[in-house]
């Protein structure tokens, strides 16, 4: 499991990443260290939050145990909370783009944009 999460320490927000998960608790990826705190959360794209309390820190991961169990299902699926990448919404390619399919028009790879015709692209 990878997922983009939000770890939430006494307010202040930082980029993590969900490596393994139960309804106990996470495994999580750090990018920075867990400074001193007071409160602690995890925060899904859906802006779900679930409070924990840091069990054990090795090198750039983390263990944290949530204070209520979770359900694990919802956290692994991915239709829920980040969108997952979107492909190109032109007939052209499959390329993956930064806009998600529903919301262009156009497909946003700069190497097939020139060779896409513009009525063969879907309106969303």
């Amino acid at each position: 499991m990878i997922r983009a999460a939000k770890l939430i320490v006494d307010g202040r927000e930082f980029l993590c990443i969900l490596r393994d998960a139960s309804a106990t608790g996470v495994k999580i990826r750090l990018f920075t260290p867990i400074p001193e705190h007071k409160s602690l959360a995890i925060e899904l794209g859906t802006g779900e939050r679930h409070e924990a309390r840091l069990v054990w820190t090795t090198g750039d991961h983390a263990g944290l145990q949530f204070l209520e169990e979770i359900d694990v299902q919802r956290l692994l699926d991915e239709r829920e909370g980040l969108i997952p990448a979107a492909r190109c919404a032109c007939a052209w390619c499959s390329m993956p783009c930064s806009i998600p399919a529903a919301r262009t028009s156009t497909c946003s790879s700069t190497t097939f944009r020139s060779r896409a015709p513009a009525s063969n692209a879907k309106s969303g």
